[in-house]
């Protein structure tokens, strides 16, 4: 897999727009994205926890549609469909001319074929076409009740005791502290073999918690204390990092009014919430480590603890990041980066300062008023789809609505994408500020994840439940600002969670955009959308999703919108299609839509149109217009 250039965090083109389950089968399965039906594959999962944590396979049946796939990792079998057709190919050039004919001809089928309100979406193929989705399927917007025991297993670590109490803080799940200094483990900053240089007697080492706790109880007025506090057990960072943006967010940004409440309230509660580690998560946090199906649970206040910590810089072994370092293969999780100043661009230092009032409004409203949900993080891992499972399918796309004039997280119940980095949460502790950077800022629960989650393969995905949203913004890049408080009345399921599940999915970045039709690129895709869309449910909740890696990360937009509906027709998943705003998307891909429902496309005949273009698209040396695969598409099916 091909990763961008470190500082290309953007996903997303909205600029423009925005400034004018793979469980077990059991009745107590997670909603709506695990599974207790269908996948044709294998899911990696961890044994039980006894000092390590080893990796295995669960056998899952295929759906219906799929049941005769094969689904190996371990083979690519594209070349054996495209070989074949090579001569039959039309030429790309001579299908943009038609284009509008086609999307003429598309708008007058879609406007002649009714549709009802009632029935549910049919997986079979049929002449009917949908502008818009006939039945929302979305989460539901009352508390589940009663609430539910869910005991921790092989694959899900419950912190909580359950089943919890509606408006009481979850009770953690063990009471004696468990220390598991170890390479499967998150390295705890309150473990006792956390050990650092006495600052009097060099030769000798100290309990670094010992260090953490007398720097922080100190007493801090200024900004500058919080410097000095920090540097005092990460004495080696001394003049190395700087605390420019910390300083001017609260020397400059702040009212007088803001900096006494900051120095007189919410900095002692973070504190005090930081120091109270040892006691609100006694137990060791299992790291989500590549090809390991498994997922974590937390109470809300045991991940503010955490991301007390994280903001602090407590964290061991997780300020070097070189290569060959223990955690070169995870993201950053303490918070030196948001704090320092990088060039001189002033744009950049605005929207990192804003980063950080989010942070401190997160910490503030807390402070008021503890939450007392839960959020969960789950590893998805599924083995790769074969190119035959593609080729052979006989989906038909399902109900699509695409739109220029809502953001994803607009579709309120819907399943979130999140257009993440394969190190979640991109560039958000550093200058990154696009879609998944702005998720993690307004919620910030969901920051944490980059304490324990390692860089993800081709063949996974983070979802992340439960996370609540605390800010508002405007803006978007250098142009982010915090833009007030954020009231969150989504309703809670049967274990505290918030009916949120977001899904971090990492696209691949194309140096040369025609790459991303060549089918080894395009498999990856399509199995990577597909470890995110795929559930057990009959009627899985709808998906929100839009322009997945089609920013920095140099995707067409038209192409990514053709690969996830073909994934989520294969998912029987409806998507609601974000374009950020711009209209002639939206119009081409609505227009290309309809012409495949009427035309009764599936999805294997999408993949064979696809496999036909990359051929075209391998004697090309010039970039091609946008929207060819679309217009090479629907004329090669219209004649």
């Amino acid at each position: 897999m091909s990763h961008p250039p470190s500082k290309k965090y953007k996903q997303t083109s909205i600029d423009s727009f925005l400034q004018t389950k793979l469980n077990s089968n059991s009745k107590d399965s997670d909603i709506c994205l695990d599974t207790s039906t269908p996948l044709p594959s294998k899911v990696s999962t961890l044994g039980d926890r006894s000092g390590q944590m080893s990796g295995k396979s669960e056998e899952i049946k295929p759906t219906a549609q799929l049941s005769q796939a094969t689904f190996d990792s371990t083979q690519d079998n594209s070349s054996e469909f495209f070989e074949g057709n090579q001569s039959q190919s039309p030429n790309i050039s001579n299908a943009e001319s038609s284009f509008d004919s086609l999307y003429n001809a598309a708008g007058e089928a879609s406007a002649t074929l009714p549709y009802g309100n009632d029935s549910s979406p049919s997986q079979e193929c049929s002449n009917e076409v949908k502008t818009s989705i006939r039945k929302m399927r979305l989460f539901p917007n009352t508390n589940a009740s009663p609430r539910r025991h869910k005991p921790s297993n092989s694959r899900h670590k419950m912190f909580v005791k359950t089943p919890t109490v509606p408006g009481e803080l979850p009770k953690p799940s063990s009471e004696t502290y468990i220390d598991c200094w170890d390479g499967d483990h998150v390295r705890m900053p309150c473990s006792p073999s956390n050990i650092y240089p006495d600052e009097h007697f060099k030769s000798k080492t100290c309990k670094r918690w010992s260090l953490i706790e007398s720097s922080l109880t100190a007493g801090m007025i200024s900004s500058y204390d919080i410097e000095e506090a920090i540097l005092h057990y990460n004495s080696r960072y001394k003049g190395k990092w700087n605390f420019a943006i910390l300083h001017q967010t609260i020397n400059e940004e702040m009212t007088q009014t803001e900096r006494n409440e900051l120095f007189n309230h919410v900095l002692p509660f973070m504190v005090q919430l930081a120091l109270s580690l040892p006691s609100l998560l006694p137990d060791a946090i299992p790291l989500l480590r590549k090809q390991q199906g498994y997922s974590l649970t937390f109470s809300q206040q045991q991940v503010a603890s955490l991301l007390a910590n994280a903001f602090f810089c407590t964290f061991p072994r997780r300020n070097a990041t070189g290569q060959g370092t223990e955690f070169a293969s995870y993201p950053s999780i303490n918070f030196n980066g948001l704090f320092c100043q990088v060039g001189k661009r002033v744009r950049r230092e605005n929207s990192m300062i804003h980063k950080l009032k989010c942070i401190f409004h997160y910490f503030k409203k807390i402070s008021l008023s503890m939450p007392c949900g839960c959020v969960t993080f789950k590893r998805k891992v599924v083995s790769g789809l074969s190119a035959k499972v593609w080729s052979d399918s006989t989906r038909c796309l399902t109900d699509c609505h695409f739109t220029s004039e809502k953001l994803i997280e607009d579709f309120h119940g819907a399943v979130q994408a999140d257009f993440a980095n394969c190190m979640i949460g991109g560039g958000v502790l550093r200058m990154g500020c696009v879609q998944e950077e702005i998720q993690f800022l307004t919620h910030p629960e969901l920051l944490i994840s980059r304490l324990f989650t390692q860089q993800l393969d081709d063949n996974e995905v983070l979802i992340m439940k439960g996370a609540e949203k605390y800010s508002n913004y405007k803006g978007y890049g250098d142009s982010f600002e915090f833009d007030g408080d954020h009231t969150d009345i989504t309703a809670f399921d049967d274990i505290g969670r918030r009916y949120r599940h977001i899904i971090g999915m990492d696209a691949s970045y194309y140096s040369n955009t025609l790459t991303q039709y060549q089918m080894n690129h395009v498999i990856r895709e399509l199995n990577k959308a597909y470890s995110g869309f795929y559930s057990n449910k009959d009627s899985p909740i709808d998906i929100a999703t839009g322009n997945w890696g089609c920013g920095a990360f140099n995707g067409n937009h038209y192409f990514k919108g053709v690969l996830q509906l073909m994934v989520a027709a294969e998912c029987d998943r409806q998507l609601n299609y974000s374009v950020f705003g711009d209209h002639n998307v939206e119009q081409k891909l609505t227009s290309f839509y309809q012409f495949c429902k009427s035309h009764n496309v599936t999805v294997g005949t999408l993949w064979k149109q696809i496999a036909e273009y990359q051929n075209q698209t391998d004697s090309r040396t010039k970039k091609e217009n946008p929207h060819s695969v679309l217009s090479f598409i629907m004329k090669n099916l219209n004649t």
